[in-house]
């Protein structure tokens, strides 16, 4: 192993370059996704490192790339000429990655959740600061051009937005036929808010345009030692815009993915929009995708990515870096703390 880090001084990349080269950590389903989108991107993927160097050798043949498998991240950083690193492995694993891999002076693409306490965020924070890397979170919805229609075209004629509502609903036993914990760790399962629902709260915070400064929020009384499964909260931004958003892992359904804005002169319901600046009576249809399946190929992490390699080239930050996924996080944790006091209301700093 080795035993000390040296971080690369890294230099502007020019666009005239030649091609940037990329790593993958972890060797699930959403690996090889950012791996598909690296490519499509014109990004070689040069490595991927996972527990055992027989998943990585797997993955590398299901993609069909030439690369190099490694069970060591710190080995890979050493002997690998790499620009950018995904790390899309287990949650509890982010924290120490990210850190380890931006002491090595290296861009990061973080898959959500990034992290599972407030410490860890902070230290992660205080890593890629000091070594001055660019950060990309897997809030990858953000990229829809369903999203991106509302943001961008639909969102200014409703008038000024005063309520929302976003809901993250994703249960899988549908589909598999028994009742699982959809999302988890190593260590055991996970609260639907932080591992999924944590989409809907970025969703509420990239179309709100704000930070969520109080939440307050409840969960039906479970034999699950604490663990919540289904969970709603209010939240108050500090634009002053009020909402409520929810999340579920263990409801019996295909995937949901609500957006709901209500502002002064109309509304948008996820792909419906009605308005007084519009001459017709009924609703239009907002055109894009409409994000209803939780499967990780029906998401848009080519857009994800895009920007992410556009931000290192152009030497900017990304919309949705570490520093900007730090209040979803924390939101997250509040509501989760939240519910657990029965409802109290906690305030975020």
């Amino acid at each position: 192993m080795v035993s000390c880090v040296v971080p690369r001084m890294r230099k502007f990349i020019d666009k005239r370059v030649g091609k940037m080269r990329a790593a993958i950590v972890g060797s699930g389903k959403v690996s090889a996704e950012h791996a598909k989108a690296y490519g499509a991107c014109g990004v070689e993927v040069v490595a991927i490192c996972s527990r055992t160097k027989e998943s990585a050798r797997r993955k590398i043949n299901e993609l069909g790339i030439s690369a190099v498998s490694y069970d060591n991240l710190e080995l890979m950083l050493a002997k690998e000429q790499i620009d950018v690193v995904s790390i899309c492995s287990p949650p509890e694993l982010h924290a120490k990655q990210t850190i380890l891999v931006a002491k090595h002076g290296v861009h990061i693409a973080i898959e959500k959740p990034v992290a599972l306490s407030r410490t860890e965020l902070n230290e992660m924070l205080d890593a890629v600061s000091q070594n001055g890397v660019k950060t990309i979170i897997g809030f990858v919805l953000r990229w829809s051009d369903l999203v991106l229609n509302i943001k961008q075209r639909y969102l200014k004629n409703i008038g000024e937005l005063f309520y929302l509502e976003t809901d993250y609903w994703h249960g899988s036993s549908h589909e598999k036929g028994h009742t699982i914990h959809e999302y988890g760790t190593r260590g055991g399962p996970i609260g639907a808010f932080i591992g999924g629902g944590c989409h809907a709260v970025d969703m509420a915070r990239f179309l709100s345009n704000s930070n969520i400064i109080e939440v307050t929020a409840v969960t039906p009384r479970r034999e699950e030692q604490g663990l919540q499964r289904t969970t709603a909260a209010l939240v108050k931004f500090e634009n002053g815009i009020v909402g409520k958003i929810s999340a579920t892992d263990e409801v019996f359904m295909p995937y949901v993915f609500n957006i709901s804005l209500f502002g002064k002169e109309g509304a948008i319901q996820l792909n419906k929009f009605y308005s007084k600046r519009s001459l017709s009576k009924t609703y239009e249809i907002i055109p894009g995708t409409v994000p209803d399946s939780g499967a990780v190929w029906h998401h848009p992490f080519r857009g994800m990515i895009q920007e992410f390699i556009d931000c290192i080239r152009e030497n900017r930050e990304t919309s949705c870096s570490l520093r900007d996924a730090v209040n979803t996080h924390a939101a997250c944790f509040a509501i989760e703390e939240s519910a657990r006091r029965g409802g109290e209301k906690i305030c975020i700093r």
